[in-house]
């Protein structure tokens, strides 16, 4: 099972998450027959991921719903990091009275948990989605930089950039094309070493 996930890693790292779906539902097939609660979470939550990546965004709040019910059952420590996946994906879907509720929830776990790298993937949520404050999140990609969090400065930066570009802000949109172009730059460095 754990080298299904290993796999489906591998095959998201490389922006193929269509081919990763297939070794993380053969995941899920051995955790529910195993009833290992934890991996069906696992499972489920990031086969939510893959359908957000596809902008299957039905598909994925489906999943991440699923891996919510799992990890409540247990408080599991994925809890924020689901929480935010799900706020993420209904705050794209326009639901944005839901959005503020998972926010909530999950930031309120993040600070609990002392969680820096989730409160700043909220206040991303809160500042791009709820609050529509660029200052709060341009405060998440400077501690997404300093942290060396490349891989989110990349996905989000786009997302960003993009939901701007469709507001016609366009200036802002391409500060944040531009942060998406620097961390993919620090990505293939770190790649070399």
């Amino acid at each position: 099972m754990q080298s299904q996930f290993i796999i489906a890693g591998n095959w998201l790292d490389q922006m193929y998450p269509e081919k990763a779906l297939h070794n993380l539902n053969k995941a899920l097939e051995e955790s529910e027959k195993q009833r290992i609660h934890h991996l069906m979470g696992s499972s489920h939550l990031n086969i939510g991921i893959c359908y957000n990546q596809l902008e299957e965004l039905d598909k994925a709040t489906d999943h991440f719903q699923e891996a919510l019910n799992l990890y409540n059952e247990e408080k599991h420590g994925f809890l924020p990091k689901t929480l935010f996946n799900l706020a993420h994906v209904r705050a794209k879907q326009g639901k944005l009275s839901i959005t503020d509720d998972l926010y909530f929830e999950g930031k309120e776990l993040a600070e609990k948990n002392k969680n820096s790298d989730m409160l700043a993937k909220f206040d991303l949520i809160k500042g791009l989605y709820l609050s529509f404050d660029l200052d709060m999140v341009r405060e998440s990609f400077k501690f997404f930089e300093e942290k060396g969090m490349y891989a989110d400065m990349e996905e989000y930066g786009f997302v960003t950039a993009d939901l701007l570009e469709k507001q016609e802000k366009i200036r802002d949109a391409v500060e944040f094309y531009r942060i998406t172009v620097n961390a993919r730059r620090q990505i293939q460095r770190s790649a070399f070493l």
